[in-house]
């Protein structure tokens, strides 16, 4: 407990006064003097008494984890339960720059806050506790104490779901690119490819006019064009800290890639200053996409792989193939890792070769990939049970759309793995 800019002012006063009053033995400077010093005892007893009731606050929720991409930007609500009448006399924050309260509404009985959060860099963050400042009736002084709160971010690298998206481009170019293609690309001349419908700014002359008459609205021809030349792309590899050479890395990762499924030919330099580290003269966007990707994770060596928001989830035996089949040994440590813990568990299966597993899509989605992907490899019969709709439980929109989109990727993963996927108890197993 300590005064306020106010309280200090006051207690100055009641020096001063009281002092005139000792050495003047002026009656009404120390019916004065009394009469502050009354004032500052009571709201001393008022900040005592709103101290004490803190003990009985709380909010909800009282967990919660988050997952998002590194430099997004989050926002939950969360509800504080104040004794009554402590409401106007307390305010809220944290002891950390990346989360913050944006807004406060104050209700009968409690606190509506609104949380963001904001990490600029990957990795995990923890928050156990809300700060609350507590001020006297009069604001002559203050107190501080704390709610208990547990909150877990974990921020992914911003490159990380674009070093996935180069893996599957990497796995179905081994199999499938022969050498350097003209690049082809929609446009409005070349070969004919399909009818669209019209959208504002289409030339007239495009119109489908059979199409049109068939459908009843305006549709236009498209074409593929061919794209001639090639693109060569210069990366200076110096950064400034962890979050630009995350930036960095993903507009490198995400050009090579554009230029990869347009089939261009590439070359790659990456460079610093006027030093020449690494060079991909090929002209096999593939080639390329590989001195990236080789390059990149030596700066993302330590991220994991739990990203299903954005993306479909690989299975760690498929991420061990490609890094095998492309000689990447920066991922055979985190892949081993997680290899050693499927085999532990899958260990304890029944006699008959059979698996059931029960659980939430959403928050177990790299386990039930990998699960997936071993049971398949071994022979055995998956089943997973999940519920049909777990965004039902999120707090706002976005946060349901992320959790449809999770799901959906993981349901379509399982499934091209022939596993059995249902929503109802399993009846006579």
């Amino acid at each position: 407990m300590k005064p306020t800019g106010r309280g200090l002012r006051l207690i100055v006063a009641i020096i001063l006064v009281l002092s005139l009053s000792i050495v003047s033995f002026d009656p009404i400077l120390a019916s004065i003097s009394i009469l502050m010093i009354t004032v500052l005892a009571y709201d001393t007893l008022s900040l005592t008494l709103y101290t004490r009731r803190l003990t009985y606050t709380s909010i909800e929720p009282r967990r919660l984890s988050m997952r998002l991409r590194a430099g997004d930007r989050r926002e939950f609500d969360a509800r504080i339960s104040l004794p009554s009448g402590l409401g106007n006399y307390a305010e809220y924050s944290f002891d950390y720059n990346w989360i913050s309260i944006v807004r406060v509404s104050y209700l009968d009985g409690s606190v509506d806050v609104r949380v963001r959060v904001e990490p600029r860099l990957a990795g995990s963050y923890r928050v156990s506790r809300v700060n609350v400042r507590l001020y006297s009736r009069l604001r002559l002084l203050e107190a501080y104490g704390w709610i208990p709160f547990d909150l877990e971010v974990k921020a992914y690298p911003r490159v990380l779901p674009l070093i996935i998206e180069a893996l599957r481009i990497l796995e179905a170019g081994l199999a499938s690119y022969t050498g350097v293609q003209p690049g082809r690309r929609r446009g409005y001349g070349g070969e004919y490819l399909e009818s669209r419908e019209y959208t504002p700014g289409d030339p007239i002359r495009f119109v489908d006019w059979k199409a049109t008459a068939r459908l009843s609205k305006l549709m236009v021809k498209e074409y593929l064009e061919d794209v001639a030349g090639g693109v060569h792309v210069v990366y200076d590899r110096r950064v400034l800290g962890g979050l630009t050479g995350d930036e960095s890395s993903s507009l490198l990762l995400s050009t090579i890639i554009g230029l990869t499924n347009a089939g261009l030919t590439v070359t790659l330099t990456i460079k610093d200053g006027y030093d020449v580290v690494d060079r991909s003269v090929s002209g096999d966007p593939i080639d390329a996409l590989k001195a990236s990707l080789r390059y990149i994770l030596g700066f993302v060596e330590s991220m994991g792989w739990d990203i299903y928001e954005y993306l479909e989830p690989l299975g760690y035996r498929s991420l061990a193939d490609i890094a095998r089949r492309l000689g990447l040994d920066e991922l055979t440590g985190f892949i081993g890792l997680r290899a050693t813990s499927i085999d532990r568990i899958i260990g304890y299966r029944g006699s008959d070769g059979r698996i059931v597993y029960v659980g939430v899509s959403v928050c177990d989605s790299r386990f039930i990939i990998d699960l997936a992907e071993e049971a398949y490899r071994r022979g055995l019969d998956l089943t997973v049970l999940t519920p049909g709709k777990p965004w039902i439980d999120a707090r706002d929109l976005e946060e349901a759309y992320r959790m449809y989109l999770s799901h959906r990727a993981v349901i379509a993963a399982l499934r091209r793995l022939n596993v059995r996927v249902g929503v109802k108890p399993m009846i006579g197993l």
